[in-house]
């Protein structure tokens, strides 16, 4: 993959290689990002628990996750852009210290193979899909170059999946409200496609931004008590995501270790919906990665 690619609305960049394990240094805070979710998908971010991050401000860097050599997007939170950017180590070698591989898809010519949380449907996609933006991890996939391999990599104690990233549950966390910023309406449009999803063609309406409007409308939403046991807490991390060659693994010792980006530990995950208002995870708009949230 070039250094920066659009491919389907969807901006890739490179930041750089990582062909040694990054530890976070001990000053390092966890930097996930509490939310609300249905207990029966809790995959899928309902609300934000906090909203008091302000979406102009520019995306901060953070110490508790590797620096590449190259800038990340420079896009403000605030910037509808921010949801179809996504950044990538490589040659990416190594997931870092105390993290797992959750997902692989390997290019072999026209041929992309997929696991974990590069393919997270539990059924097949109908042949018609409505209203739906383009998922950056699927258009990553179909970036690929041939013999390139993308690994997708979370915390050991973590769930990957694309739609949110990395998330685990907060079983006693008490759900009463929640809060989003949303996208307004004015910044995209639906046009009908044919495109492939998962390996798979299908035809349906695809969102695309015409517009960057900034959001500056925040939601918000009281859960009744009676409701509560419907919903359970989860906290959010990005996914760190790796891009490398065979040659790239041949040249390393990257087989002998547990965190390798070639070692598998995914976890299986269910299905999603789509639609046409969108709330977006600011922990996926502060690092530029995949999070697209459903409303």
């Amino acid at each position: 993959m070039p250094s920066v690619s659009t491919l389907s609305q969807v901006t890739f960049s490179n930041l750089g290689p990582l062909t040694t394990t990054f530890t976070a240094p001990s000053s390092c805070s966890t930097m996930g990002e509490t939310g609300v979710a249905y207990r029966s998908l809790p995959n899928a971010m309902l609300w934000n628990i906090d909203c008091s991050i302000n979406p102009k401000d520019p995306a901060p860097s953070w110490d508790c996750y590797p620096e590449g050599t190259a800038p990340s997007p420079t896009a403000t939170l605030a910037n509808p852009d921010e949801i179809l950017q996504a950044s990538y180590f490589s040659p990416g070698l190594f997931c870092p210290s105390g993290w797992k591989t959750v997902g692989e898809a390997v290019r072999d010519g026209s041929s992309i193979s997929s696991n974990g949380a590069f393919s997270y449907y539990t059924t097949p996609l109908p042949s018609v899909v409505q209203e739906a933006f383009p998922d950056p991890m699927n258009v990553l996939m179909e970036a690929l170059a041939d013999g390139e391999t993308a690994a997708l990599c979370c915390p050991s104690y973590m769930t990957g999946a694309t739609n949110i990233g990395c998330y685990s549950t907060l079983p006693s966390y008490t759900v009463s409200e929640g809060c989003a910023w949303k996208i307004p309406f004015t910044d995209f449009a639906l046009a009908s496609e044919t495109y492939t999803f998962d390996g798979v063609p299908v035809s349906g309406l695809v969102e695309s931004l015409v517009a960057t409007s900034p959001m500056t409308q925040i939601l918000s939403e009281s859960i009744p008590a009676t409701e509560a046991t419907s919903y359970i807490g989860i906290t959010v991390e990005p996914m760190v995501i790796l891009v490398h060659k065979e040659q790239d693994l041949k040249d390393s010792t990257a087989t002998a270790t547990s965190n390798a980006a070639v070692r598998l530990g995914w976890s299986g995950v269910g299905d999603r919906d789509m639609g046409l208002v969108l709330l977006v995870s600011m922990m996926g708009m502060l690092l530029g990665t995949l999070i697209i949230i459903p409303f």
